[in-house]
This record gives structure tokens, C-alpha cells and sequence, in this order.
């Protein structure tokens, strides 16, 4: 309801709401994505935080259809350390239009952030990364709709985007710099070949 209002400018005073219930957490969460009419901005603190949202939660289905309903027009980026096991849902999002990067090395964060609409900003704290149930991997929640909170998770969120943007610039240089290695090492072996089979040839 206070999201709701706040979105029907009845309301415009900044509030911060801690939230302790897990479920109430989740249902928040799951609203303010389905509320969004222009982005979302989503890190996770954890490859396991991503697999239990996007593949054992709902939260694929509910990304699928807020594009759907907004017919791709909304802006959705994904932050979340890299694991194997996520690359397949991962790589379906990505199909859907969903921009996911990849951080270069895990976060030694507890916390998972949600950004929508740069309005509201929602954070969980994450106590058991190794549970399949989401409601059981989460402590304390906050709400804001405080215009300073909001920018601050903004600011942390475009500069790990950045960051793990440059990594992936970095390894494709590095891969383009080896692959060129490796050619000049084959050139040069094959000139010395070629070099060497007439000289041995002339001093038989």
C-alpha cells in the first residue's frame, strides 16, 4: 500500500521500513518487479543467491513477464559473481533482454540489492547461502523510497557494472594477445623449417 502511494504521488515523504519477515520480504521484492515501469537494477551477493531466485524461485517467470507486459521497453541489469551453474538461466535471460554481467571476483557482501525505477531501493541480508528455500537464506530487510539511499546503491551498482565491464574488455584483449601469440610462435617455427630443409640440403 505505501509503495502504492508513493507511486500515486499521495505520498512523498521518505521512509525507510525494516522488514524481519522472510515471506513478507520476498512478496515485497516480487511487487516492486512487477510495479517497474522504466528499470531494474538487480545485484546479487551470491552465485547461489542468483540460482535460488531466477531457477528454484519465481523471480524468471516474473522478469518474463514484466517484459512481456512493458513489450521489452523496460531496462533490466543483472549483477551477480559467475558460477557454472548458473550460465543456463542466465543465458535465457539474456535471450528475454535481460543485460547480466558477470563480477569478476566474488563480493564479500551479505547483502543482495534491488533498484527500481530509481525510486525505491530495496536491500536483503543474506544468513545461509547453502539453503535451496529462499525465505530461509534471509535475515533482515529494508524498504526506502528515500532519494539519498536510493542514489547510494545507484552509485555502487553502476560502478560495479563498470568495473566488471572492464574485466570483460581485459580478458578479450588477453585472449586476442595469446591467439596472436600463438601465431607468430607458429610462423616463426614454420619459417625456421623451411630455412633449415634447403641449408641442410646445400651442406649435404
Amino acid at each position: 500500500d505505501e509503495i502504492q502511494e508513493i507511486k500515486n504521488n499521495n505520498s512523498s515523504k521518505p521512509s525507510l521500513k525494516v522488514i524481519e519477515d522472510p515471506e513478507e520480504a520476498i512478496r515485497t521484492a516480487i511487487y516492486l518487479v512487477q510495479s517497474a515501469e522504466d528499470e531494474v537494477l538487480l545485484l546479487f551477493s551470491s552465485a547461489n543467491g542468483f540460482y535460488r531466485r531466477m531457477v528454484l524461485g519465481d523471480s524468471f517467470l516474473t522478469l518474463q513477464r514484466l517484459q512481456d507486459k512493458t513489450k521489452g521497453n523496460i531496462k533490466l541489469r543483472i549483477l551477480t559473481p559467475f558460477d557454472k551453474k548458473i550460465i543456463d538461466a542466465a543465458s535465457r535471460l539474456m535471450a528475454k533482454g535481460v543485460h547480466i554481467k558477470y563480477l569478476p571476483e566474488a563480493l564479500y557482501l551479505t547483502v543482495t540489492f534491488l533498484i527500481v525505477d530509481r525510486k525505491f531501493s530495496m536491500t536483503a541480508e543474506l544468513v545461509n547461502d547453502y539453503t535451496e528455500i529462499p525465505a530461509e537464506s534471509l535475515g533482515i530487510s529494508t524498504f526506502s523510497n528515500s532519494k539519498s539511499t536510493v542514489l547510494y546503491y545507484i552509485s555502487m551498482f553502476e560502478n560495479l557494472w563498470k568495473q566488471s565491464d572492464l574485466y570483460e574488455k581485459t580478458e578479450n584483449l588477453y585472449e586476442q594477445f595469446k591467439k596472436t601469440n600463438e601465431i607468430q610462435i607458429q610462423f616463426i617455427q614454420e619459417t625456421v623449417h623451411e630455412i633449415r630443409n634447403p641449408i641442410t640440403s646445400i651442406l649435404g
